[in-house]
């Protein structure tokens, strides 16, 4: 029950990351002065789809980890990286040069750090569970 919890609240502090990347690297969707509101409305959307991939990819990519005791900072950001360049080619499938390349770069790099918050939050719940049963 323990080992869960830790990998739920790694998802969820991961999805986060990845929500306030994606409105950082967005910032046309919220125009030039945006309201505190507004800069909630987007990240509740992008905390939702965030969410979504990581109990579908991210789940299933610790469960293999686990499976081998491999569950370490360089496969969690191994994942998150692989997941923001699966974003990256789902969002822009033909781009050109410039703008939509550090668009990638940022996709990828949000996905890397979401994948190491994962692991950092999976480690230090299971550690201090682990010291409050000892």
């Amino acid at each position: 029950m323990k080992q869960r919890a830790s990998v739920v609240y790694g998802l969820l502090a991961s999805s986060f990351v990845a929500a306030v990347g994606m409105l950082i690297i967005s910032p046309g969707l919220t125009g030039k002065n945006p309201s505190f509101g507004i800069i909630l409305i987007w990240i509740g959307l992008f905390y939702f789809v965030s969410v979504v991939v990581a109990f579908l990819f991210g789940l299933s990519a610790f469960l293999l980890f686990h499976h081998f005791n491999l569950v370490r900072w360089w496969s969690a950001v191994g994942t998150g990286l692989t997941i923001g360049g699966g974003f990256f080619l789902l969002s822009s499938p033909q781009h050109s040069i410039g703008f939509a390349d550090i668009f990638s770069l940022s996709l990828i790099s949000i996905g890397g750090l979401a994948g190491f918050t994962f692991w950092l939050v999976w480690r230090l719940v299971n550690a201090s569970k682990r010291n409050a049963s000892s």
